[in-house]
């Protein structure tokens, strides 16, 4: 008695006919494609990568974009989740008589945000930074040797030391176009307890930042946090990054965006930290190292967490450039 008919077949993932626009009949109630299924499967990340290999994943444990299951498969110019949500909304309305709300405000079709990870603005920081800290190894002092011997050679060079102090002129640029973007800030740096040495090399308790922070707050643009290297590891450590920075900032933090992308690894367990810790918004899943949907879908959403069986309250904003 069923008014649309979907059948359960947990091998479905890609439906190439509708992504070809070669259904034989796209009016159908009956639907011999797992939609379902495949939707969990993909934002779930329960599609397999680079065939299981371990080299799937970089030293960031990021999934690589060659190896990951849209490549393999041809299909990562496409935010699958999305040609099924639209397909489902379409029997929706034409069998059920359903009329969904709008995705966007104002009849829009999409919508793009601007962000940036506030890396390495002050371009001597990693020159003024100690070399040695408590419980460093070996992989540490040579990795920061090499960075600041790479920082003294960039100074020499060009010795001018605001070139990296660019935040007026990114808002002045963007403000030309309507746009008020995101800066992601990191307070912890790599000396920093609790820091590692992949960490930014600044700190944000240096004067200089406060005038930034008023000037972005009095323009309408927005501060978030760029959660630290090996964050991950507890709520409490984004507790206690999200409150420094709203100390610092005198503002209300309300997203973040994790360094290198570094979510560790459980990303889910991580993404359920940040709903914990009172983020609205997350930003950290996507490709490094090419364009397409880490997750499959180009949409905000709110990922699921297994454990648990409940949706995960911090919003997904998708990266996919």
């Amino acid at each position: 008695k069923a008014r649309i008919r979907i059948v359960l077949n947990e091998s479905d993932v890609i439906w190439r006919e509708l992504l070809n626009k070669n259904l034989p009949n796209r009016d159908s109630a009956d639907i011999q494609f797992d939609l379902i299924g495949a939707i969990g499967r993909l934002l779930w990340d329960k599609v397999g990568h680079g065939g299981g290999s371990g080299s799937s994943f970089d030293v960031h444990q990021r999934l690589r974009q060659p190896m990951s299951f849209q490549s393999i498969n041809g299909v990562s110019e496409y935010p699958l989740v999305d040609y099924y949500v639209t397909h489902l909304k379409y029997l929706f309305q034409i069998h059920l008589g359903i009329e969904p709300y709008s995705r966007w405000p104002k009849g829009k079709k999409f919508a793009i945000g601007l962000s940036h990870d506030v890396d390495n603005p002050m371009k001597t920081s990693i020159l003024k930074a100690p070399l040695l800290y408590r419980g460093m190894n070996k992989s540490a002092l040579r990795y920061l040797s090499i960075k600041k011997m790479k920082g003294l050679i960039r100074y020499l060079r060009y010795p001018d030391p605001e070139e990296f102090w660019v935040f007026d002129k990114v808002m002045s640029e963007e403000a030309k176009y309507g746009f008020k973007s995101t800066s992601f800030f990191a307070p912890t740096h790599y000396y920093k307890e609790h820091g590692a040495y992949r960490d930014v090399p600044y700190d944000l308790a240096d004067s200089k930042f406060k005038p930034v922070f008023k000037s972005m707050i009095d323009a309408g643009f927005e501060i978030g946090l760029h959660a630290g290297y090996n964050s991950f590891q507890s709520v409490d450590l984004f507790r206690a990054e999200k409150e420094r920075l709203e100390e610092l900032a005198q503002v209300e933090v309300k997203g973040l965006r994790h360094h290198y992308w570094h979510l560790g690894p459980n990303p889910e367990q991580t993404l359920d930290y940040h709903s914990q810790a009172g983020f609205l918004y997350d930003s950290s899943l996507g490709f490094n190292d090419g364009l397409g949907f880490r997750r499959n879908t180009a949409s905000p959403y709110y990922p699921w967490l297994p454990s648990k069986n409940n949706e995960i309250k911090t919003l997904q904003l998708p990266v996919f450039c």
